[in-house]
């Protein structure tokens, strides 16, 4: 997920702002549906794992983790969706909110990736 994250962050929201009107929507339509196709699943096998770990070891680290994945779902649900949808109607004000707020979910990914890299390293 996180480089999937980082790819969208620096090339395709950012290529949102060049799009204009039906072009705009057209792509955005075509995007949002593979996008869900690839990540919905990555985003629940992620949830399933966190869970399951938990689940296995309930300490600090795994609890963390879990955590970042939860909140990494309502940022996607309350804040990301809603301008998707935004976007999707044309309304190309929400790109910038969009680009703004994706920052959080990379950084929350990114921290993830390094965190379970250095479990698996020690």
């Amino acid at each position: 997920m996180t480089g999937i994250i980082w790819h969208v962050q620096l090339v395709t929201y950012p290529l949102f702002k060049e799009l204009h009107g039906n072009g705009l929507v057209e792509f955005h339509a075509s995007y949002t549906g593979k996008m869900t196709f690839l990540v919905l699943p990555l985003m629940g096998c992620e949830l399933l794992a966190s869970l399951y770990f938990t689940y296995l070891k309930s300490d600090w680290v795994n609890i963390t983790l879990l955590l970042s994945v939860v909140l990494l779902w309502m940022i996607t649900l309350f804040i990301s969706v809603p301008l998707h949808s935004k976007i999707a109607k044309g309304e190309e004000e929400a790109i910038n909110p969009l680009i703004k707020s994706n920052w959080l979910r990379t950084t929350i990914w990114t921290l993830r990736s390094f965190s379970l890299l250095k479990i698996i390293y020690l």
